[in-house]
């Protein structure tokens, strides 16, 4: 049996949506707009605070890893609108006693 051109073509095309499909369903991580406010008003206090150097990466790196931690989430991926208000309110508890 032969493939003509027109069907061959319209083969490939399957396969590249079926694979396009599952590309998009993969659990591509998008971020939280509520979550990279908050990210940024991190780097703005300790930048403000202990300037750009590496400690203050460290401690920047630190403060959200507590707050991960506290969540109980692995990534800040997982950081979404149902645990943001408690994010933000651990960032206020850990800014105070900084």
């Amino acid at each position: 049996m032969e493939v003509t051109q027109e069907q061959l073509h319209e083969m490939v095309q399957l396969e590249v949506n079926a694979a396009i499909a599952a590309k998009s369903l993969s659990g591509v991580k998008t971020l939280n707009i509520a979550w990279v406010e908050l990210k940024n008003d991190i780097s703005k206090f300790v930048n403000e605070n202990y300037g750009k150097n590496p400690k203050a990466y460290s401690l920047s790196d630190a403060i959200k890893t507590i707050i991960r931690f506290h969540l109980g989430v692995a990534n800040v991926y997982q950081i979404n609108e149902t645990n943001i208000d408690e994010a933000r309110r651990m960032f206020e508890l850990l800014k105070a006693n900084i």
